[in-house]
């Protein structure tokens, strides 16, 4: 599998809003635009950085909002940025 880099994490960190109570539930879950509007990124680097989150387990398919898809972490996405917050010192 392909090795992630810091900002595929933050792109991963960014489907979750708990402001806006998206990317915890299925029901729930964030749109490519959101995740755009939140980190920046473009949509080509946003849409490849999804196919390698969702290889990896880390999100997954969420409901679809209208024709958009939307996406969702999943414990193992949630692990992976508790263990990135770790301190090792």
């Amino acid at each position: 599998m392909c090795n992630l880099n810091n900002n595929d994490y933050k792109i991963l960190s960014s489907i979750v809003d708990k402001d806006k109570n998206r990317g915890l539930t299925m029901g729930r879950g964030s749109t490519i635009k959101h995740i755009i509007e939140r980190t920046g990124f473009s949509n080509v680097k946003i849409r490849n950085t999804i196919k390698a989150l969702l290889k990896k387990g880390y999100i997954m398919e969420a409901v679809k909002k209208e024709k958009a898809k939307t996406y969702c972490i999943t414990k193992e996405g949630v692990q992976k940025l508790q263990e990135l917050q770790t301190t090792i010192i």
